[in-house]
């Protein structure tokens, strides 16, 4: 498996037609399903694979594959801060934002940004990108998988007394509010860890009574 890794690995910064760019993608995304060897996986620069996959690849499958693939990396808290130092939280908010990008890498982006928030010390990384803003637009897009990986990450921002008022700012009230609406359970579940952080602040229960959260 060492070698299919590593071989993987360099063949996806070098490749340039789709078809190969979606085999690769797809073969990562298949090992970041093996716990075990998560770290060794990002310690072999599969970040910079993924993030070249994501923003340079032109085919959808391929970028999904990658996404996903981070996504299940940053599941890991020692892959954490090298996937922040590699540069990955500036390509991924850009695609989070990229209306026209695939909505399903879209909600991989995000699943990868609520991993990384999971950290308080990538919260500013993520803030500073305009990342709270890329996520509640992509709750804006009414796809309730999008929208439950993009409340998970505002989730454990919102947490942080630091950026409380820039996701309330930015309109997460409102938008957590009707995606709890949905009849998803995981999306519910997701929107309302979201605003019961913004609810650790008084000042902002009262707006969230005000934007209907007790109905």
């Amino acid at each position: 498996m060492a070698k299919v890794l590593e071989a993987l690995i360099a063949k996806g910064r070098r490749v340039k037609r789709p078809a190969e760019q979606r085999e690769v993608a797809f073969g990562l995304a298949d090992l970041t399903t093996h716990e075990e060897i998560l770290e060794r996986i990002v310690q072999k620069g599969g970040v910079r694979t993924f993030v070249h996959l994501i923003s340079k690849s032109i085919d959808p499958d391929a970028q999904r594959y990658a996404s996903l693939a981070i996504a299940n990396c940053a599941s890991a808290p020692l892959n954490r801060k090298t996937i922040v130092v590699q540069g990955a939280v500036e390509t991924l908010i850009e695609y989070v934002s990229k209306s026209g990008g695939d909505i399903i890498a879209r909600q991989y982006c995000a699943m990868c940004l609520g991993n990384l928030a999971a950290d308080p010390d990538h919260h500013a990384d993520i803030v500073n990108n305009d990342g709270i803003d890329a996520l509640i637009g992509l709750i804006a897009t009414e796809d309730i998988q999008a929208g439950r990986y993009a409340a998970f990450a505002l989730s454990n921002l919102a947490a942080n007394a630091n950026y409380r008022e820039k996701v309330v700012s930015d309109g997460a009230i409102s938008a957590c509010i009707s995606l709890a609406c949905c009849g998803e359970p995981n999306a519910q579940r997701s929107a309302l860890q979201a605003l019961r952080g913004v609810c650790i602040t008084p000042q902002y229960r009262i707006l969230c009574c005000r934007e209907g959260i007790i109905d």
